[in-house]
């Protein structure tokens, strides 16, 4: 049986989303295109946002989500797909911008598998507002990465 404490899944989450960042930036070496730029900086903000909402959990002590013990956490999805993602120099931006999408929905089903599995009502709720966060971000951003600035 696989446990792990919410701390550590979303620790591995923040993970991934630093070397997500770093995939961003290696292929800023090889694309020219404005929206790589608004990619890179919608992830940054991402972050900052998903960060605050963490905080809370952090400075709850009373309920102590972050130390609960999970079992079964189907997470292997999220990361197996950001290493399948290669940036090389002859990357495009439409396939950085399939890769970000395919990121942002491994992070949705993994939110949405632990918002329904976990029995404790904080923990559901942090995996919860971590689902519409991610499914926010996702919706406002896809349509302006497809559309090339004028």
């Amino acid at each position: 049986m696989n446990f792990q404490q919410v701390r550590d899944i979303l620790k591995r989450v923040r993970e991934r989303h630093r070397q997500f960042r770093e995939i961003l930036a290696t292929a800023e070496q090889y694309i020219s295109d404005a929206r790589l730029q608004q990619i890179a900086d919608e992830m940054r903000q991402h972050e900052q946002h998903w960060e605050a909402a963490l905080a809370r959990y952090r400075d709850d002590a009373e309920n102590a989500v972050l130390e609960l013990w999970i079992q079964y956490v189907p997470d292997e999805t999220v990361f197996r797909q950001l290493e399948e993602i290669q940036v090389t120099a002859d990357v495009t931006i439409d396939e950085l911008i399939d890769a970000v999408v395919q990121f942002r929905e491994a992070l949705i089903s993994l939110y949405s598998t632990l918002s329904t599995s976990v029995s404790a009502p904080h923990a559901q709720l942090l995996f919860a507002l971590l689902l519409e966060m991610e499914k926010s971000t996702l919706q406002q951003s896809v349509w302006r990465m497809r559309t090339p600035y004028v």
